[in-house]
């Protein structure tokens, strides 16, 4: 892996493709890097479809990505911790993502985290 902050693959794979794609640009190695000032997870919480979003995700935490990781300053107005990205979609699908919300949490996810403009998750 190259230096935190440096991703081999596509940029933002995680956010907009499927697994299959995704992995053609991934390591393991990666579950942690960043794109564009956003961790990989974040990336992949973000995704639009639930079906990849919760294949990216896992992927991502069974290979060691920080299920604590946020995107900005937690004091900052636009700032969102993991369950944030996920839990404050209007495409929450729950039958889909009962098991990456169960892992997000059991990976550290803080549930009562507050993000000063959106709360808790």
């Amino acid at each position: 892996m190259r230096s935190r902050g440096e991703w081999d693959g596509r940029r933002g794979a995680a956010q907009t493709d499927s697994l299959d794609p995704f992995l053609d640009a991934y390591a393991p190695s990666q579950a942690n890097a960043e794109v564009g000032g956003r961790s990989v997870l974040m990336g992949a919480l973000a995704n639009a479809d639930p079906r990849e979003r919760s294949a990216i995700a896992t992927l991502l935490l069974a290979d060691g990505a920080d299920a604590t990781t946020t995107h900005g300053d937690m004091n900052a107005l636009h700032a969102v911790h993991a369950l944030h990205t996920r839990l404050g979609s209007a495409r929450l699908a729950p039958e889909l993502e009962a098991s990456l919300l169960r892992r997000l949490v059991n990976d550290g996810a803080d549930v009562n985290v507050v993000a000063k403009g959106y709360g808790i998750p």
